[in-house]
């Protein structure tokens, strides 16, 4: 299962930079005494000011988001499968990949994380002797020679044997439906190029002269938040199809029944596992697909609730970002 704490941590930072976005609109909108001459910003200084502090906030953010979920989907992996023979090849020679370049890094006096040399070579030995207790260098794979860019969030997973991930999310219909109605382009590849580069031309301290409005700013803010979720989605499935995870994933049940447009599923509370609101749910349709589905409500006898309970007699109805199965299966938790 993967953790939503990447995810949880990501769309608080935004929240941030969306909260500072409305500040400073509110104060642009006030009418006040102007002070002595000598401390005044210009209205263009105010708005390049501004401009810089939200473009480096909302970029760190995805940046260390990514990072964050990289590490994250490691770990996830390494509690999925037996043993690292069995791993997938694709995902054993990317963790030798990502261990040799920070092992080089580390000699090079390039590395910032917390890892050590000896610390890596042990994991490392002990994945490739076959040892019970193995682990992955979950750590290793945060690191990225790229500003965060479609093309860069491919290569970090592809090391994961999922670099799909990265098409999934772009591709995901919310987000692509944000981007056009807001003029960002056909989908999040230009949006997140356009960031990457301001981002850029801010740290070398350039100044554009087509200084994103707060208006402007908000509309990145919003599809960030809309690709934050994408992406822990297109992680979940592309791992549920990645190798034997359903063995160890907690199972839901099937619903006993369906409300709008089986946007809202009803479950027995006995004998099944919690589940709070973002937990991402997955199912096969009766064609053989795969489907992840976002917790976003769940009530019990009318009342709105965030975490299930077992008790008897309270069956929870949960409201989900999708139409679940027609064939109503059973489904599985894909994230703690």
């Amino acid at each position: 299962m993967l953790s939503l704490e990447p995810l949880v941590s990501y769309q608080r930072r935004l929240d941030l930079g969306e909260r500072y976005i409305h500040t400073l609109a509110e104060q642009a909108a006030q009418t006040t005494p102007a002070p002595p001459p000598k401390e005044t910003l210009t209205s263009l200084e105010r708005r390049q000011l501004a401009y810089a502090s939200v473009i480096v906030h909302v970029y760190g953010s995805l940046e260390k988001y990514v990072e964050d979920l990289a590490e994250h989907t490691a770990r996830a992996i390494g509690r999925s499968w037996a043993t690292y023979a069995s791993l997938p090849q694709v995902v054993r020679d990317g963790h030798s990949k990502v261990t040799l370049a920070t092992l080089s890094a580390l000699a090079d006096k390039r590395y910032r994380g917390s890892s050590t040399t000896q610390g890596l070579l042990e994991t490392w030995t002990s994945c490739e002797a076959g040892a019970p207790d193995w682990t992955l260098n979950a750590e290793c794979y945060r690191a990225h020679t790229a500003n965060i860019r479609a093309s860069t969030i491919s290569s970090m997973f592809g090391a994961l044997g999922v670099g799909e991930v990265a098409s999934l999310a772009i591709g995901d219909g919310e987000l692509k439906q944000f981007c056009r109605d807001h003029d960002l382009g056909e989908d999040a590849g230009f949006f997140l190029e356009d960031l990457a580069e301001r981002r850029n031309g801010v740290a070398h301290g350039e100044v554009p002269d087509d200084l994103l409005s707060l208006p402007r700013l908000e509309h990145y803010v919003e599809a960030l938040h809309i690709l934050g979720d994408a992406l822990t989605d297109s992680v979940c499935l592309a791992l549920w199809g990645l190798g034997p995870m359903d063995e160890r994933l907690p199972k839901l049940g099937a619903p006993f029944e369906a409300f709008n447009g089986r946007r809202v599923v009803s479950h027995r509370a006995v004998g099944a596992p919690k589940v709070r609101i973002g937990t991402r749910l997955g199912w096969l349709t009766s064609d053989g697909h795969r489907r992840v589905g976002r917790i976003e409500s769940i009530q019990v006898e009318g009342h709105a609730i965030d975490v299930t309970t077992d008790r008897p007699g309270e069956d929870f109805a949960i409201g989900l970002n999708r139409p679940y199965a027609r064939s109503m299966p059973s489904s599985c938790l894909l994230t703690s």
